[in-house]
């Protein structure tokens, strides 16, 4: 599950026992606070490597930043395969 939109908030409301409340959340608005998931306009140095693991693992050419790994044909074996080879 990947939301839609990420919205900062100064505090979680919680529950009585510490959880957090889901029924008090604010519903999500577009504005100044919210950021759309997805928002690839910085791409870190660790994205790169990722990338690279991905098209790697995949025998894939280039992926994008919101791409999945299970959605393109990945499974877990393989990537556990990719973690020891490249250690």
């Amino acid at each position: 599950m990947v939301p839609h939109q990420f919205m900062m908030l100064a505090e979680l409301p919680l529950t009585p026992n510490g959880k957090i409340d889901r029924r008090r959340l604010p519903e999500p608005e577009p504005g100044a606070d919210a950021v759309p998931a997805g928002d690839s306009t910085t791409i870190s140095p660790m994205e790169v490597r990722v990338a690279a693991a991905f098209c790697a693992v995949l025998d894939l050419r280039a992926v994008g930043a919101d791409d999945d790994f299970f959605e393109l044909g990945g499974q877990s074996i393989l990537g556990l395969a990719a973690h020891f080879s490249a250690g």
